[in-house]
């Protein structure tokens, strides 16, 4: 157990200084359409863990560093208010790169309300779980999107 608990100190110690040299940015309409770069900005799952073993429903929980979560508004006009998104969970669909529109399918769960948590009904078996952080105008924002891996068992 002392060794398990070992590890998962390594492993953490490794992840924390994995970042490299430069933050990751974001971006988002500012002004006259122009790109806002948000630096250090990620997006990442606090629950489930990558390789987790649930069960269905799913219970997702959100983080997010460098951007604040909040609700689409009722019209959001034309330009995207920067530093703020909002989470999208695809299911078997890779992350999309920055300024791309997130499509309204049923690969994509849209949580335009700004919720950081959600729970979603999957079938038994792996399925790739991608955290994606949207603008107001369900764009993509770069840097802020991961893909983990599920094992759902009845």
């Amino acid at each position: 157990m002392q060794a398990m608990r070992y590890a998962a100190v390594a492993a953490l110690v490794l992840a924390a200084g994995c970042g490299g040299g430069s933050p990751e940015s974001g971006t988002a309409d500012g002004p006259a359409g122009e790109p806002v770069v948000v630096q250090g900005t990620r997006a990442y799952f606090v629950v489930p863990d990558d390789g987790a073993v649930v069960t269905s429903p799913v219970r997702l929980e959100f983080g997010s560093q460098g951007v604040a979560i909040a609700a689409v508004p009722a019209e959001p006009g034309d330009t995207a208010r920067p530093g703020l998104g909002h989470y999208h969970v695809g299911v078997g669909s890779p992350c999309l790169e920055a300024g791309v529109s997130i499509p309204r399918t049923d690969a994509w769960t849209h949580l335009d309300s700004g919720d950081t948590v959600a729970e979603l009904a999957l079938p038994e078996g792996e399925h790739a779980l991608t955290l994606l952080v949207g603008d107001d105008l369900e764009r993509a924002i770069e840097g802020l999107c991961t893909t983990i891996t599920v094992n759902v068992q009845g």
